[in-house]
């Protein structure tokens, strides 16, 4: 697997965002989120966000700004990279939640504005998808009802109003599976 290959997480969009720091935190060396991890179950519905090591020793401030985080737990050194471990925020423990279930629509009020200030609202002069994930009966968010419309249902129908336009999070994909850290091909 090389660095090239790995997909963002929906732990990602929208678990990340709780950890409260910018975007740009995560700009350089950044690769991925995860809520779980394979061999330390001690830290089930946990955050877990793995950079590469080398990156993250040249920032050496934001390092020592995730390590006195109010949530962080411990990092960990895997092969090239560091897995830097929080629990999850008291006041995001509904909101984490209603993650797990998919409820993305259902997320607070103050948690859908976190999300909007970490993540770009627009893309190229259209609604990013994240943000239609959280408002999926809005007009702007339209586009991507329609995408998904497309895929699952039959000629001519609709999804009921209030549906989700994004799928339940795999656990299995939700996980980080050590192993693979230590096969990435530089």
């Amino acid at each position: 697997m090389s660095k090239k290959d790995i997909e963002y997480t929906k732990s990602t969009y929208f678990v990340l965002p709780m950890l409260g720091y910018p975007l740009s935190n995560f700009d350089t060396g950044y690769i991925n989120c995860y809520i779980k991890c394979d061999l330390i179950s001690d830290y089930d519905n946990h955050i877990f966000v793995v950079f590469e090591r080398d990156s993250l020793d040249q920032k050496v401030r934001l390092f020592e700004e995730f390590q006195d985080h109010n949530n962080f737990i411990q990092v960990d050194e895997v092969g090239i990279y560091y897995v830097l471990i929080f629990s999850i925020p008291n006041e995001h423990q509904d909101d984490y939640y209603r993650f797990i279930a998919g409820k993305y629509s259902k997320f607070t009020r103050d948690y859908k504005t976190i999300i909007k200030s970490f993540w770009p609202n627009y893309v190229k002069g259209k609604r990013s998808r994240t943000i239609s994930i959280l408002y999926p009966d809005d007009e702007k968010s339209l586009p991507h009802r329609r995408d998904l419309e497309k895929k699952i249902c039959s000629e001519g129908e609709k999804l009921p109003k209030g549906s989700e336009i994004n799928a339940v999070p795999e656990i299995e994909v939700e996980t980080l599976r050590l192993e693979s850290l230590y096969n990435v091909v530089e």
